[in-house]
């Protein structure tokens, strides 16, 4: 895929999640799902959906593919990175500095004592489930989960007060970085080109048991023969071929070993 589809994906779709947190936060807060997994984690579902279904929409509009498949696509795998991701994430927790020991660690923060760390490894299991929910093979979802989260960890997250324009070159970063390691990850086998077959035709101008797909064939079988270039009549066949003659023709066997009686 085009990297600006990659980027305007990535970027349109967290503007799109950002603007629909509170609402989905409104929204989920009373519901089973909410109950369950917690409204942290309820509205990453909500709001990744969401997000994900414009980047689905735009990525098979942008490549003409069936929009709505799209949606629904990107809708099915947004919801569960976000749900993923956020239940993974946790907290580095709080330092007590009499004991010198952590309280309230929790999730891969907590397991990694990194707040850009714990935060990359979530992002990179979300993104690795939410291929693998949209039937992607283990290896490729892998390696996209693992291209997102890198381009999270080295790029970090927005400040706080970051401006809807830094957060959006920010977003514009990370996604030529993504585009770009999924093309050379993600490109396909090199052409080989074809080998001679065992069976392939003595002599042919395309294959043949020398290569290289020329008439070198066809020039050895002539050498071999003695009956002049290559493309010459074959021998026996009672052709001319100008000036150029054989020494070997029909006549010449039919009197062979007779002594001349004249």
């Amino acid at each position: 895929m085009p990297a600006v589809v990659v980027v305007a994906e990535i970027v349109i779709a967290d503007l799109v999640a950002s603007a629909a947190t509170e609402f989905v936060a409104a929204a989920v807060a009373d519901t089973i799902l909410a109950d369950v997994v917690g409204t942290t984690v309820a509205t990453s579902i909500g709001t990744g959906a969401i997000g994900g279904a414009v980047a689905g929409g735009i990525g098979a509009a942008a490549t003409g593919g069936d929009v709505l498949k799209g949606m629904g696509k990107g809708a099915l795998g947004g919801a569960v990175a976000g749900g993923v991701t956020s239940g993974l994430t946790g907290s580095v927790g709080t330092l007590d500095t009499e004991s010198g020991e952590m309280f309230g660690a929790s999730g891969l923060k907590g397991l990694t004592g990194s707040e850009a760390g714990g935060k990359a490894l979530a992002k990179a299991a979300g993104s690795t489930a939410s291929g693998l929910a949209t039937g992607k093979d283990l290896k490729t979802a892998a390696v996209g989960g693992l291209i997102s989260g890198g381009a999270d960890y080295l790029y970090g997250q927005p400040s706080a007060d970051a401006t809807s324009t830094d957060k959006a070159a920010l977003n514009i970063e990370k996604g030529l970085t993504s585009a770009a390691l999924n093309n050379i990850f993600n490109q396909p086998a090199s052409y080989q080109p074809n080998q001679p077959s065992p069976t392939s035709t003595f002599g042919t101008s395309n294959t043949n048991i020398a290569g290289g797909g020329s008439d070198v064939g066809s020039a050895a079988l002539g050498q071999a023969l003695r009956i002049g270039d290559a493309g010459s009549p074959v021998f026996g066949s009672g052709e001319k071929e100008g000036e150029k003659q054989s020494g070997w023709n029909v006549e010449s066997l039919r009197y062979m070993g007779q002594e001349d009686n004249a």
